[in-house]
């Protein structure tokens, strides 16, 4: 069997789909409840429609209304780029389209969250069946992670559906481009992905360039052909920044402001709601609200930064400590965002369990001194570093752990095929 031809499902596979699918089908029928077509329309949900995904929605809403993208907080405060543009003028379309039609808007986000579900745990799955991967007890947990993210992936104000759905695509495409020829016009198509995937989010977009520069096998003068559509996708909207904003932007402004909120007005550097109640996404009379007034976004940004970057240097033990705060939030165990909600106490231990897992299912690969993992594996694991990096270094809270959930399945799946192979009696039932 060639490694591309894809194994024929086993039992436990078929189980596994199933019990993916069943956890899919709850969350979708729940979401109808929330803001799909079973949901009650007030006035207060019209409210909450309008700025539906937080800045991205009140940037959409500002471009719906002829102001350009500008907007993101609860007073307006101008061009921005807080916020990467891909997400936004998306859900700018949406809203265009709909009018008034709160119900549509809902609607429409509601059935992205479920695509985006099915879309991304097909992928994982597909990429497990592929390498001969056991998908039982990976699928499992990939129907555990859906449960315990239900505020995330479907009941939230936010855009994480968006975000493993990007993440999941690009290490299948990573993987898709691994091993097919590297002509020119592939790494071109290659280059506009990872352009757009750093315009929805950056994060995901640096660690998808290098991982593809890493495992595409490149020579030296083919990586022009990557890397120069990535710029020309990127050039737009950095034009856009220097001339409306006044400077140059590396695809969104706020990455100063988080370093400041995690080191300075956080206690442990892990944002809580605390923290978030003086955000001027949130208040409109904080003294960052005011500052951005007075000032303009990108001044205000880089006061922050410099005020951050003081601090660590005055304080380097301080960030190192949050650092490791932050890491071990981002690959052990989280810290709630909101400790007396039930919903985030739920998040916290079933997202808990996987990254326990996974980091469980990583250092048994890697410590097996007789194990040959999978390319796969190393594809999901530099990932998920690279992805998590600056969650590490700069600012972190819980949501934003979804962006490397596709690797932590993809290791632990690799973690059961070495324990499938080192006890091959005693687990054989895990094989797919």
């Amino acid at each position: 069997m060639q490694e591309n031809d894809p194994p024929k499902a086993g039992a436990g596979d078929r189980v596994g789909t199933a019990l993916v699918r069943l956890a899919i089908a709850i969350l979708f029928f729940l979401g109808a409840f929330s803001h799909g077509p079973l949901a009650s329309y007030s006035s207060q949900a019209d409210l909450k429609g309008r700025a539906f995904l937080g800045a991205h929605g009140r940037i959409a809403k500002a471009i719906v209304n002829g102001d350009g993208y500008s907007d993101p907080f609860v007073v307006r405060t101008g061009p921005t780029a807080w916020m990467p543009p891909v997400t936004t003028y998306v859900l700018a379309v949406v809203m265009k389209i709909a009018g008034e039609n709160t119900a549509f808007i809902y609607c429409a986000i509601w059935l992205g969250q479920g695509a985006a579900a099915i879309l991304w745990t097909t992928l994982v799955i597909s990429l497990l069946r592929k390498y001969q991967l056991p998908t039982l007890i990976p699928s499992v947990f990939t129907a555990w992670a859906l449960i315990a993210n239900a505020t995330l992936l479907f009941l939230n104000t936010h855009d994480p559906f968006m975000t493993v759905a990007l993440s999941s695509l690009t290490i299948w495409y990573i993987d898709r481009a691994a091993t097919g020829p590297s002509t020119a016009l592939s790494l071109m198509v290659s280059g506009f992905f990872v352009g757009i995937a750093l315009l929805t989010h950056p994060s995901v977009g640096i660690a998808a360039t290098v991982v593809f520069l890493l495992f595409a096998n490149l020579k030296h003068r083919q990586v022009g052909y990557f890397l120069i559509p990535i710029l020309l996708v990127l050039l737009p909207w950095l034009v856009y920044c220097r001339l409306r904003m006044g400077g140059w932007v590396p695809v969104k402004s706020n990455a100063g402001f988080e370093l400041w909120q995690s080191q300075v007005l956080d206690d442990d550097g892990l944002l809580d709601m605390n923290t978030m109640r003086l955000h001027p996404m949130t208040s409109r009379h904080s003294t960052s609200t005011q500052l951005i007034l007075e000032n303009g976004e990108l001044n205000f940004v880089r006061a922050r930064r410099s005020e951050a970057i003081d601090h660590i240097v005055n304080n380097p033990g301080d960030y190192v400590s949050r650092c490791v705060t932050r890491l071990i939030a981002c690959h052990v165990w989280p810290k709630p965002f909101d400790e007396i909600s039930v919903w985030n106490a739920w998040q916290t231990w079933g997202g808990g369990m996987i990254r326990i897992c996974s980091l469980i299912s990583c250092l048994a690969v890697l410590l097996h001194l007789n194990y040959v993992p999978t390319r796969l594996f190393w594809i999901g694991l530099t990932m998920c570093l690279l992805t998590s990096a600056p969650y590490m270094l700069i600012s972190h809270m819980d949501r934003y752990t979804v962006a490397w959930l596709p690797s932590q399945l993809i290791i632990i799946s690799e973690g059961v095929r070495c324990m499938v192979q080192s006890f091959p009696k005693q687990w054989q039932m895990l094989q797919a």
